[in-house]
């Protein structure tokens, strides 16, 4: 895609292929070197760009077309008609640029160069807070930021998912209901969570630390790369904070030794993966029934796929430990990363346990989960957690990773 505007093949002539889409995208790529001694200059250009950008009445073709999607948004994301379904990928603000030559997730040049530069695909040169025209800021030694300064730095570490323009609610993922809503309505999709934020970095965190396998010959200790938020409807979890709400009344888990309610614990699951979904710009869901990572996005874990062995009987498996995890991912066609999903699982009571108890299909008496763990003399070498039901787990986080 072109250097400059990212939304454009390059430029083909002959033999030769030009680095940009075409003399516009060269004439501003040109222009912004010989103003980068100049910062008033600069500024201006990206002034132009930006307000040339948002405030288009057309910005490509069915920019402004309507559909059954379509919300009003007047006085709250300005004049122009957004269709919710079709919204820029940043901003979400705009729709997407879609025309015969452009099919691009973002509505224009200036979110599709912000939003590479927060993932990390090309250096970033303007802020990446949406609205925001400024250039980043530049350190005399170091790489650049992806803000223009530090208030805007420490917003993007706890940025709403959505808008990206307001401080997300405590520990939900949006700012507002309003937010909420516009990316329920379209669940379930994958967000990409870009690194800095404090999502990716705790995902990641707990991603890479908790890789415990001594690596292979010719591979490495698994690397968090990726982070994708699962955005899911309201009703897809609604069984699940019954079932821990339950747990929680029963039991008053939360403040416990740093328990939270229904000791509720994050855990790490592999499956097989027979599409592209979580590769570079691959966030659309396949129709396969055969993939499993895609399956469990849509309608989550489901004791009806227990066909194998189980060391502690017909469960849905987890660990901490990603490296354990990893041992049953496939990838059903080559791919740059590996995927693993970082699920919400309502732990309740739970009956520890050291060696096999292959017969079980519900926990012990008074016991809602198993949690089997590593002994001398005991069959496991790490970490597994099983729960018996389906409202006592969801799928969080879809995690690419490498080796």
């Amino acid at each position: 895609m072109c250097n400059y505007c990212g939304l454009k093949p390059k430029y083909t002539e002959g033999s030769k292929t030009h680095p940009y889409c075409g003399r516009t995208c060269a004439g501003k790529a040109q222009m912004e070197g010989r103003a980068s001694s100049n910062y008033f200059i600069r500024y201006f250009i990206l002034i132009l760009m930006y307000l040339s950008n948002i405030c288009s009445s057309e910005p490509c073709a069915g920019a402004g077309d309507r559909s059954s999607a379509s919300l009003s948004q007047k006085g709250q994301r300005g004049n122009q008609s957004l269709s919710v379904a079709n919204s820029c990928d940043w901003c979400h603000m705009q729709n997407k640029c879609t025309d015969k030559i452009t099919n691009s997730p973002y509505c224009g040049q200036t979110c599709a160069r912000k939003a590479k530069g927060a993932m990390g695909i090309t250096d970033p040169t303007i802020c990446i807070i949406p609205k925001c025209p400024k250039d980043v800021w530049s350190p005399s030694s170091g790489p650049k930021s992806k803000y223009c300064g530090s208030a805007h730095r420490n917003l993007g570490k706890v940025a709403c998912l959505w808008c990206r323009q307001k401080e997300k609610s405590g520990h939900h993922h949006f700012c507002s209901k309003t937010c909420a809503g516009e990316a329920e309505a379209l669940a379930p999709f994958l967000i990409e969570v870009y690194p800095g934020h404090e999502i990716f970095d705790s995902v990641a965190h707990q991603f890479n630390t908790k890789w415990l396998h001594p690596p292979s010959p010719g591979k490495k200790n698994g690397t968090a790369r990726k982070v994708y938020k699962i955005v899911e409807k309201p009703s897809f979890r609604e069984e699940y904070d019954q079932y821990r709400a339950f747990l929680e009344q029963r039991d008053h888990f939360k403040g416990r030794k740093g328990m939270t309610a229904g000791n509720e614990r994050r855990r790490w699951h592999g499956t097989t993966r027979n599409c592209n979904i979580g590769d570079q710009d691959q966030l659309k869901l396949c129709n396969l029934a055969v993939c499993p990572v895609c399956n469990i996005i849509r309608t989550s874990f489901d004791l009806k796929y227990f066909t194998k062995w189980g060391r502690f009987g017909r469960g849905i498996y987890t660990s901490a430990t990603s490296s354990k995890s990893n041992d049953y991912i496939n990838n059903g066609v080559t791919h740059p990363y590996k995927a693993i999903f970082l699920a919400h699982v309502s732990v309740g009571r739970a009956s520890i346990q050291y060696n096999d108890n292959a017969n079980l299909t519900q926990p012990p008496n008074g016991y809602d989960s198993v949690i089997g763990e590593p002994k001398q003399g005991g069959s496991l070498n790490y970490d597994e957690l099983i729960v018996y039901r389906n409202d006592a787990i969801r799928p969080s986080y879809l995690v690419m990773y490498d080796q």
